[in-house]
Order: structure tokens, then C-alpha cells, then sequence
């Protein structure tokens, strides 16, 4: 039986997981496996811009002409797939999520399914390989190891991994501890994280230390961290937002991540943009159980200049907002995890998250007042929602919970969330069944294997 390990290495240059890794390779090789260890810089590719292709016009393979047909080939061929990666706010580091979020959508399809009372998609290919995560960490904290356990679990979820087990090493141990620590991980199958554990990781606004006049924000920036061209739901949420802080008398501007990060130049421009704001809204859609690609490498960007622009004094708020296109809403909880770790990071008052679930079922990157929504659900819950932060946030409060239970609840009257659940698997699998009769694929098509068999049999 083949034993092929596939690292997926989120490591930059020399930075402090390098002896980490040092140990995993050779306790995996002395274990019979043959190891492959690929890093983003190892592979021409670009990061996931969320176009869909890879379902709906050419099932199962990615529309970038890069490394990213490569890397899939090697994860659906791998028998053990390790994610590794010094531990980013609890998450990823942005060259790992990079990896993730390009093979994640073309080894799964399109439609849904229940597990646990949750939605996911199925998987496209017969088998998954078992999935390990470790994590390394600079400096110890607790929480964001355990959002990176729960994060490695969910990803076993929605990859179907057989099995799985993530653990968080110091970065300052020992060579002999380290292999120790990785040949007792190696060994291990841990439990499948759901709703209750996801939950208890849910991250609270930190505390409202004075209530003076002067508190409420006088320039609010949003930063728009959806990678989609055009029209996107987390712009469509981020402004509205902004609308209602311009009408109480707050200055505000805008930053699109997208064009923003190509460059040195253009990071320095994110920097002057933060220096300026006193609120961050930060709105994103859910990519792989977290922030996608871009995000995450926007939040290394302003921590490693945070002495340019953050006072580190919680006199500058944050504001999470994150979308998924599933109908419940605490699948974003992780998410909005990272979030809270980065703001107590760099000094920064959390002032709430917002989670909102069937993003694209309800919004579509339509305005969320527009009158013509073409059959969408009615979104005045979000509206209300939304409105009620806004207005917490332009007196310096934090978001209620309130806002919260708005966003989590079915969006139309009188349907139970369970009915509203089915509503958007059946709609959903009618619509990228007809966005890829569009394209001329049919039906039977959606389901393709692009891999060969021979390189998936066991």
C-alpha cells in the first residue's frame, strides 16, 4: 500500500517553524512514508479569486493556468496531507490559506449535504486523504491554539478526511521535543469538532473601558476583503455600514484588498489607510472555515507594521463582518476568531463580529434595499441587523448580541431555520446546475474526476 505524505509548508523564509519542520520530515520518512514538501513559493500560483469556474465550467479543474491542476493532483493523490504553518492569529499563515483555498473547491462539488445537521459539500473524488495540522507558535497563546485545533477539525469535516489530529508545538522546544511531539501527533485521531465546540470559540467584543464623550469614531475604513471581481456581498455589507456611519456625521473611505496587496507600495497604502481610521471594518466572505487568501495576508501586513499606525492604546476599534455561503451562521465563528486575536494582538478593541449565514442566497451582491432582488429571500433582517451595529458603533459601543440572533435567523416569515436549511440546498443545486448548462455542461459533467483513477487508488 502507498504511503505518500504531502506537505503543504506555510512557512516564510527562516522564520521559527524551520526546526519544527526539521523534526516532522525525517519521523514521517523513519515511519516508511515518502514525504513531499511543497511551499506556495515552490508553485507559480495565484490566490483563489472565487469565480466558480472549477464547477460550473470545467468540473473539478481550476481556471488559473498555474501550478494549482499540480498541487490538487498531489493532495487527491496523497495518502497523509499535513498542513503546516506558524500559527497566524490562531489560523493559518497566508501561504498555507493560499494552498488551502485553491485545491478546496476543486476536490469538492457544488451541491450540499447534511452532516451533523450542518451543510457542506460532498466530496468529488472516492477517497480523502487523512489530514494532520500542526501549527507552530512564537509566542504562547492558548486561545489561538485552540482555534487552531478546532480549525484543522473543521477542515477535516469539509475535506472528509477519514481522520484527522492537529496539535500546536512552542516554537522555542528542543529538537528531541519537537519529534516527540510530532511522532505522539502522528499516532493520534482526534474528535470532529461541530457546532458545540465551534460555539464555545464564538470570540466576545472586549469590554467597553470608558464611556467619555470623544469615544465615538471620527473616520471609519472599510476594508473590502472579498477577492471577487465586481460586485461582491461582503462590499454590499461593508457598505451599508459605512451609509449609516455617514449619516451620524462619521467620515469614512474604502480599500479593496484585491488590487491592494500586489505590491510593497501598495501595502504601504493599506498602512496609511489604517493609520488614519479610529474604526476597521473588516468584511470578508468565509473561505475554507476562515478568512480567504487575501484577508489573512492583509492582517500579517498591518501586524508586522503595526508601530506605523496602531497606537496599541484600544482607542481603535474593529469591526468583523464574514458571510458564508452556508445557512448557518456559526460556520463564520472561526473566522471571526482570528479576527478578535488579531485585534488584542496589536492593541486594538474588538468591538464585535457579525456572522451571517446564506450570503448568497440572500444577497447576491445585490443592495440590500434594492426593490428588483429577483425572488431573493427578504433581507430585512440583515438591514435591521446591520443598522443596529452601525448605530452602537458611531456612539462607541459594541455591537449588541442582538444583531447577531437578526443574522442567524431564517430570513423568511414564519419558515423554520430547518425549512430554510432545505430552501437553500435545493435552490442552490438548481442554481450552479443552471449557471453550468450556461456554459454547456450538463448535468452528469458536474461530477467529473479530472485526476486519473490510478492516481487516487490506495
Amino acid at each position: 500500500m502507498a504511503r505518500d505524505v504531502v506537505i503543504l509548508d506555510g512557512g516564510e523564509g527562516a522564520d521559527a517553524s524551520r526546526p519544527a519542520l526539521a523534526a516532522l520530515v525525517p519521523t514521517l520518512e523513519h515511519r516508511g512514508y515518502t514525504v513531499r514538501v511543497v511551499s506556495v513559493h515552490s508553485l507559480r500560483l495565484a490566490h483563489c479569486i472565487g469565480c466558480f469556474r472549477c464547477w460550473v465550467k470545467s468540473p473539478g479543474a481550476c481556471s488559473i493556468h498555474d501550478d494549482g491542476a499540480e498541487l490538487v493532483r498531489l493532495v487527491v493523490s496523497a495518502d497523509l496531507l499535513v498542513l503546516f504553518s506558524p500559527v497566524s492569529f490562531g489560523g493559518y499563515s497566508s501561504a498555507l490559506k493560499q494552498m488551502v483555498d485553491r485545491f478546496a473547491l476543486p476536490t469538492l462539488l457544488p451541491y450540499f449535504k447534511f452532516l451533523r445537521g450542518e451543510t457542506h459539500h460532498p466530496l468529488r473524488y472516492a477517497r480523502a486523504p487523512r489530514l494532520l495540522a500542526l501549527g507552530v507558535q512564537e509566542r504562547e497563546d492558548p486561545r489561538e491554539a485552540d482555534i487552531f485545533r478546532v480549525l484543522a477539525g473543521r477542515n477535516a469535516v469539509n475535506f472528509h478526511a477519514p481522520s484527522h489530529a492537529a496539535e500546536v508545538l512552542p516554537a522555542g522546544d528542543s529538537n528531541d521535543a519537537l519529534r516527540r511531539c510530532v511522532e505522539a501527533v502522528i499516532e493520534r485521531s482526534d474528535p470532529r469538532p461541530y457546532r458545540l465546540q465551534v460555539d464555545t470559540l464564538m470570540p466576545e467584543p472586549h469590554p467597553v473601558v470608558s464611556q467619555a464623550p470623544g469615544t465615538a469614531p471620527r473616520h471609519a475604513l472599510l476594508i473590502v476583503g472579498s477577492p471577487k471581481a465586481g460586485h461582491s456581498n461582503s462590499a454590499v455589507l461593508g457598505h451599508h455600514v459605512l451609509a449609516r456611519l455617514v449619516e451620524r456625521g462619521i467620515e469614512t473611505s474604502e480599500v479593496v484588498l484585491k488590487p491592494l496587496l500586489r505590491s510593497a507600495p501598495a501595502q504601504a497604502d493599506l498602512v496609511e489607510h489604517a493609520k488614519r481610521a479610529d474604526l476597521v471594518v473588516l468584511a470578508f466572505p468565509l473561505y475554507v472555515d476562515a478568512l480567504p487568501t487575501l484577508a489573512t495576508r492583509a492582517l500579517e501586513v498591518l501586524w508586522a507594521h503595526r508601530s506605523e499606525w496602531a497606537s496599541g492604546d484600544g482607542s481603535q476599534r474593529l469591526l468583523a463582518i464574514c458571510n458564508s455561503g452556508f445557512p448557518e451562521a456559526h460556520q463564520t465563528t472561526l473566522a471571526l476568531a482570528i479576527c478578535e486575536r488579531f485585534a488584542a494582538a496589536t492593541g486594538m478593541h474588538f468591538s464585535g463580529g457579525l456572522k451571517l449565514g446564506g450570503g448568497e442566497a440572500i444577497v447576491n451582491g445585490l443592495p440590500l434595499s434594492q426593490s428588483a432582488r429577483h425572488g431573493r429571500p427578504p433581507g430585512h433582517h440583515v438591514i435591521q441587523a446591520l443598522d443596529i451595529a452601525a448605530s452602537a458603533l458611531s456612539r462607541g459601543k459594541n455591537v449588541p448580541a442582538e444583531a447577531n440572533a437578526l443574522l442567524a435567523k431564517s430570513p423568511i416569515p414564519f419558515v423554520p431555520f430547518a425549512l430554510w436549511q432545505w430552501v437553500v440546498h435545493v435552490g442552490g443545486t438548481r442554481g450552479w446546475t443552471r449557471m453550468a448548462a450556461a456554459n454547456g455542461i450538463r448535468a452528469h459533467a458536474l461530477v467529473a474526476r479530472p485526476i486519473a483513477p490510478k492516481e487516487v487508488e490506495t
